[in-house]
């Protein structure tokens, strides 16, 4: 005779497998007292049999069954029913198996009679009482959650960002938890968000930060999904997700001000920007420069092992490496002098840090209004017509704040934060991200055809009306060769 025992237990969060040591002892001793000559173990350590999981070991006592390896004269053995199924059609596909191959079943409480329709009806009652009982944990456990969601707890593992402190009472037992900012990892954060705002790409602020050795949440590479994911959780301005919602206010410090991550948003929402690795751009003005005579962008090509941008239509083709260094220059220098500091700080985001703050607003009103009605201060139809007046308004607030700023590319580099003729030291993304956002760059036929050398008056860099009104082209002081 040989005996399988199933060893089960719902969580184990220590891993010690004290529930399944015990359970074995028991079922054990039961299957040499029936004389087993052999005995199987299938234990399933941490596994609920109500979560939808799979039990990698009742799948396998059950594959084992069918193909034989247990037959006619052996037995089945749990500690109790419910450690085997606690569910009623779980059970009943167990019992027509067993049935059909002459399995045994037993538990350390008696044995499951399989050859009468009384201990059939005695065994699936045995499951609806346990299947009722998984169901009213399971109501309890979600209305803990939901009240922890509500109280702004954190939940699940620790969250990049912050650290997990736990209280124990004077036995070790925990008593509360509670999460705070890990200095470090929130400033990996805001450094990621701050430059996807001020142009740089997802791919290369995660190439940048594993050629620096930082770790990402796996204590891997970062990846672009992690860094999306990260950056754009809810939890870094400080609400608790609930159901997929952002619903509630969390207990824990936030490490992104509400106006920044709604730009971060709206930048990694914007189908536009998104792109796969293969396609990030790898030139300062490719697919930017314009072709003086059709207008259609210029593009990187390499001839004859020199690099150059060329128009399409092939009305343009100049040295990229020459076209380069003369817009950086420009550039560069333009972006040092007085008039463009005065130029550029006197433009503003009014708009969008008015749209920010209404959106703060609104949001602080539906709160208010569902602490009210939590607090049995308002009705439900009340709270009714103030969500029904109040979410529009947030929608269309909403919107309008998530136009991304374009002031975080180039405020830096004209308010004393970065040291002067750093431009050309800044990233490529950044870079193009600025030239974008403030010129228009246009490459022209060359007055004399076959000139050697580089003519600084066929390329003109143009300021758009961002920066100024009139579209005069920007010459740097000291003229290139």
């Amino acid at each position: 005779m040989r005996a399988a025992i199933y060893l089960r237990i719902s969580k184990d969060r220590a891993g010690r497998a004290l529930g399944v040591t015990r359970q074995r002892q028991d079922t054990t001793k039961l299957a040499r007292a029936l004389g087993a000559a052999e005995i199987v173990e299938y234990p399933d350590n941490d596994r609920s049999a109500t979560n939808g999981k799979k039990r990698e070991q009742y799948d396998r006592l059950l594959a084992d069954i069918r193909i034989g390896a247990l037959g006619p004269g052996d037995v089945v053995i749990a500690y109790n029913q419910d450690r085997l199924v606690r569910d009623v059609g779980e059970l009943d596909e167990l019992l027509a198996l067993c049935r059909k191959t002459g399995v045994g079943l037993r538990t350390t409480t008696g044995e499951i009679n399989l050859a009468t329709a009384d201990g059939r009806t005695h065994a699936r009652l045995i499951g609806v009482i346990a299947q009722g009982e998984a169901e009213k944990i399971a109501e309890r456990v979600a209305r803990a959650m939901e009240q922890n969601a509500q109280q702004g707890r954190p939940h699940g593992k620790r969250a990049y960002g912050w650290d997990r402190a736990v209280t124990l009472d004077a036995s070790g037992n925990r008593l509360d938890s509670r999460d705070v900012v890990n200095e470090q990892e929130a400033a990996i954060v805001q450094e990621i968000a701050r430059r996807l705002i001020a142009g740089e790409s997802v791919h290369g602020i995660t190439d940048d930060l594993n050629a620096r050795g930082v770790p990402a949440p796996s204590g891997k590479r970062w990846s672009t999904v992690s860094l999306r994911h990260i950056v754009m959780r809810p939890r870094n301005i400080g609400k608790r997700v609930h159901r997929g919602v952002a619903a509630f206010p969390g207990a824990w410090d936030p490490i992104l001000d509400g106006p920044t991550y709604t730009q971060v948003l709206a930048i990694l929402n914007d189908p536009a920007r998104r792109s796969s690795a293969g396609n990030q751009p790898r030139y300062l003005l490719s697919m930017i420069a314009e072709c003086g005579v059709c207008g259609e962008p210029l593009r990187a090509t390499l001839n004859h092992n020199t690099p150059g941008y060329r128009c399409q239509r092939g009305h343009v083709h100049r040295h990229r490496v020459a076209v380069d260094e003369y817009v950086l220059d420009v550039v560069e220098e333009w972006l040092g002098s007085d008039e463009a500091r005065a130029l550029l700080a006197s433009l503003g985001d009014d708009r969008t840090r008015e749209a920010l703050t209404e959106v703060e607003a609104l949001e602080a009103q539906l709160a208010g209004a569902a602490d009210d009605y939590a607090g049995k201060l308002i009705e439900r139809e009340q709270l009714i017509r103030i969500i029904a007046v109040l979410r529009p308004k947030l929608e269309k607030a909403r919107r309008a704040a998530s136009v991304v700023s374009s002031r975080p590319v180039w405020a830096d580099l004209v308010d004393g934060t970065m040291p002067p003729h750093s431009f050309g030291a800044l990233p490529l993304d950044r870079q193009r991200a600025v030239i974008k956002t403030l010129f228009r760059v246009v490459v022209d036929r060359l007055p004399r055809p076959g000139r050697r050398g580089f003519d600084p008056s066929s390329v003109r860099v143009l300021p758009r009306e961002l920066a100024r009104q009139a579209a005069e082209p920007v010459v740097p002081s000291v003229e290139r060769e």
